[in-house]
Parts: C-alpha cells; sequence; structure tokens
C-alpha cells in the first residue's frame, strides 16, 4: 500500500516539473530565437516489492530543443537571422563573459554600441561593434559584414558547437557555454529578418492539457488509496 503511494507521489513530482516547463515554453512563444524545453523522465533500479508492487526510482532530466524557428521578416536594418547552425556572441556587461544567442534583434545605445535586446554588447571578429548613431545606409551582408555607407564597421561574431549539450540556457534566449566554441566562417546572414522562438503553442497547449489529466488521475489514485486505509483503520477498530 505504502509503495502505491510513493509511486502517485513521485509520478505527481514529475508531471508538476512537466507542466512548469511547458508554461515556460508558452510564455516564451513570442520570444525571438527561444528554444523550447523538454522533459524526459528516466525509471531506474525497477523492481517489486513485497506486497507484489512494482516500483523504481525516477530521474527528471531537461533538455533543450535546438530544432530552428521559422525566420521572419522585420524590415529593421539591424535585425539578422542566422540561417542553419550557429550563434551571435554577445558579452555580459557587468561580468565580460561570452554569452550566445540565436535573437538577432539588435539596437543601439547612447553611445553607438550594437546591443541585444538583454543589454548585452553584440561581438564582432574583433571585438564589440559599434555604429555611428547618425549612420542610417547600414547594410549587413550575407558573411556577417556590417557597413554604414562607405565606412566598414566589422563582421559579426558567429560559432557553433560541436556538442549542443555543451551550451546551457540562461533566460529568454540566452546561453552560457561550458566548451569552447568553434568559429564559424560559412555564415548565411538575412539582414531585416529575424528568428521566431521554436515553440509551437498547439502542441505546448496539447501537452499542458495531457499532463493534467495524468496529474488528476495520480490524485485520484491517492483518494483511493487514503479511502482504502481509512476503511482499514476503521475495521481493525472495531476489533
Amino acid at each position: 500500500m505504502l509503495e502505491r503511494i510513493r509511486n502517485a507521489a513521485s509520478a505527481m513530482t514529475a508531471l508538476v516539473r512537466r507542466q512548469e516547463v511547458t508554461a515556460n515554453n508558452l510564455a516564451n512563444v513570442g520570444t525571438v530565437g527561444f528554444r523550447r524545453n523538454r522533459v524526459f523522465e528516466s525509471m531506474l533500479e525497477a523492481r517489486v516489492g513485497e506486497d507484489g508492487i512494482p516500483y523504481s526510482d525516477r530521474q527528471l532530466a531537461e533538455q533543450v530543443d535546438h530544432a530552428e524557428g521559422v525566420v521572419e521578416f522585420s524590415d529593421r536594418k539591424l535585425d539578422a537571422a542566422i540561417i542553419g547552425q550557429g550563434y551571435f556572441v554577445v558579452q555580459d556587461a557587468q561580468t565580460g563573459t561570452d554569452l550566445y544567442t540565436r535573437s538577432g534583434r539588435f539596437s543601439r545605445d547612447t553611445e553607438g554600441n550594437l546591443i541585444s535586446t538583454g543589454g548585452h554588447k553584440v561581438q564582432g571578429a574583433d571585438g564589440p561593434l559599434a555604429i555611428p548613431l547618425d549612420a542610417d545606409d547600414i547594410v549587413i551582408s550575407p558573411s556577417g559584414h556590417i557597413s554604414a555607407g562607405a565606412q566598414q564597421i566589422g563582421q559579426l561574431r558567429v560559432v557553433s558547437f560541436a556538442d549542443a549539450s555543451s551550451i546551457e540556457q540562461l533566460d529568454g534566449a540566452t546561453f552560457v557555454a561550458t566548451a569552447e566554441p568553434e568559429e564559424m566562417e560559412d555564415l548565411q546572414i538575412k539582414q531585416g529578418y529575424i528568428e521566431l522562438s521554436n515553440v509551437n503553442a498547439m502542441t505546448e497547449l496539447s501537452d499542458m492539457i495531457t499532463t493534467s489529466r495524468l496529474f488528476e488521475s495520480q490524485q485520484r489514485t491517492l483518494r483511493s488509496i487514503d479511502e482504502a486505509l481509512q476503511r482499514a483503520t476503521r475495521d481493525l477498530g472495531a476489533y
């Protein structure tokens, strides 16, 4: 009986985490460059208890889905989308740490520095990129080179990772790396476009409904066990 309670409680804990991840995916459906997360559950050391009830230790793991999002025309000269693999490199203003993102929705700060939506400085092949505030004829070539009229600004730094698991999601569309990136030279950048989130709202809503029903099923199981225990306690008291 106690193993049934343990199984139900363990399953409910996993379902709660799955629902939290799904809710976060839905909250970021409109975040440029966002990568959805998925939860996987592993059953370890499966065995049968003395009362014949099977049980196991559950282990939850989360994984980022790196599938590309839809590329959409934005008509902003400072917007850029990577076609294919790769990440823009941005620098944390406070720590100086290199961060990585698929979000190419860039803008300029008051000093002309090219920054990401998170306020991080966009990195070029030779360091941070800056575009004069009075420049209006801005061109980002397919190879990532930026020019403003006749002035050459620099080239967007784009990197890749041999192992996708070596980058960890911080928030929104920003990642931090646990391994050294590889510089990309064969680039395909589209100016005036952005890569949307790879979250499919209908799929996430469907998953949320399924998870909710599974959770309710486990609740019913616990209620049944509770009622059985109450009857057993009552009957024992009669003797």
